[in-house]
């Protein structure tokens, strides 16, 4: 049997007002999901996972940090003390998928494309306070190790920034279009999930006054702050970490814009890092520089051991000090007790904690041998990240060296 024509009986209208209210994200705060601990760690509040696992909802006045941008972007939400990552499932807010990747989506963030491209997604700068909707899901997404150990967290997930990719009817071209402008005729209503309210103070020209720090040197910090639009900067802030004293300095308002603080002077062989805050009078506060610290080194003389380029404020597993100082001279006699053909490199001087380290891969180090005692005359310390965890593995690269002899017993700069 067939039919000739067929008819939609019933209520037929997809128009029901009543129930748009369920299309609107559930409001709630980060500290609702993400238990901040006492340790600096985070984790799920369990009594938020039944109300909403998976469910659309919305984070507002929060504050942006965290940021890693790349191809998978890491940036995260902080409000009352706690801390959600935004987790990238949506192709909008990702940066690495092509033009073949399911070529119905609405996939165009890429750089370069003829069609008229949106460039790589960046998020909004840290400090920025933001309105943010999406998805929350557990990904089990840690960018910086912070999950609490045996825990999980929120990740939330935006989909739309505003932008429609779609099909130009007259043409049949890609056309792209945005949100409260024209789009094949009629304007278009698009939703973006993530709302800038107001952007903190930014950042330039941070100069030291001495490029080469020694125990006599009290250096200067100068730094450009500008408030973003008719605000004003009301406070800035030079906070900074000298191996275990950490301390605050009130910067100056010299001249303009231009900010500056003096830290006292520092012992021989102490690395000091450092970072700028500013209030502007609406009260967004920025950093400087977003994530991180900058830092340089104290430094009379060359560096004469590798316990002064492993070894950590407090003892404990982490960066090398150094880390980030540039190329420093030193003068650091050692054997190399693991070679090219044992996968790594290392250099070891003594028989004793923080007396070895690993030697970047060169042509020139490959062609070392166990048992070869060389002399490193100048270096720079590097963290190269580790796939398992969010430690990092110090390493000297760009070395400067000269082979002593060959053939050492390297037994007597192990540790056993």
């Amino acid at each position: 049997m067939t039919a000739d024509e067929a008819s939609l009986q019933g209520t037929t209208s997809i128009n029901f007002p009543q129930y748009a209210e369920l299309l609107n994200p559930w409001e709630v705060s980060v500290d609702e999901l993400v238990t901040a601990n006492a340790d600096g760690t985070f984790q799920m509040d369990i009594n938020s996972y039944q109300k909403y696992n998976n469910s659309y909802a919305k984070i507002t006045g929060a504050t942006v940090s965290n940021i890693s941008v790349g191809s998978r972007v890491d940036w995260a939400l902080n409000q009352n003390g706690s801390r959600i990552y935004m987790y990238d499932i949506s192709l909008r807010f990702r940066n690495d998928r092509g033009l073949g990747y399911l070529p119905g989506w609405n996939y165009r963030r890429l750089t370069g494309l003829e069609d008229g491209s949106d460039g790589e997604f960046e998020p909004p700068v840290a400090g920025a306070i933001v309105n943010v909707s999406g998805f929350l899901n557990l990904q089990g997404d840690d960018p910086d190790g912070t999950v609490a150990a045996d825990q999980i967290s929120w990740s939330m997930s935006p989909f739309e920034d505003g932008v429609l990719w779609t099909t130009d009817d007259n043409t049949g071209d890609p056309l792209r279009c945005v949100d409260g402008e024209l789009c094949n005729g009629e304007t278009l209503n698009w939703p973006s999930d993530v709302e800038i309210v107001g952007l903190p103070p930014s950042f330039s020209n941070v100069t030291l006054s001495d490029s080469t720090v020694t125990s006599s040197d009290a250096v200067t910090v100068t730094v450009d702050i500008v408030a973003d639009g008719s605000a004003t900067i009301s406070a800035a802030s030079l906070i900074y970490s000298a191996g275990s004293v950490s301390d605050t300095l009130t910067m100056s308002n010299t001249s303009g814009s231009t900010y500056s603080a003096t830290l006292p002077t520092f012992d021989n062989f102490t690395p000091v890092s450092f970072y700028v805050e500013a209030t502007d009078s609406e009260g967004l506060t920025g950093r400087d520089p977003i994530s991180g610290n900058y830092s340089f080194f104290v430094q009379d003389e060359a560096i004469n051991s590798i316990a002064i380029i492993q070894a950590t404020a407090d003892g404990k597993a982490g960066a090398s000090p150094l880390a980030g100082a540039g190329q420093v001279p030193v003068n650091i006699s050692g054997i190399i007790v693991s070679d090219n053909s044992d996968g790594v490199i290392v250099l070891q001087e003594a028989a004793a904690a923080w007396s070895g380290v690993f030697l970047e891969k060169t042509s020139a180090t490959e062609a070392l041998v166990r048992g070869d005692s060389i002399t490193v005359t100048s270096l720079e310390v590097a963290e190269a990240s580790v796939a398992s965890n969010s430690l990092t593995l110090t390493q000297i690269v760009n070395l400067e060296f000269t082979v002593n002899s060959s053939g050492n017993d390297t037994e007597q700069v192990i540790p056993v």
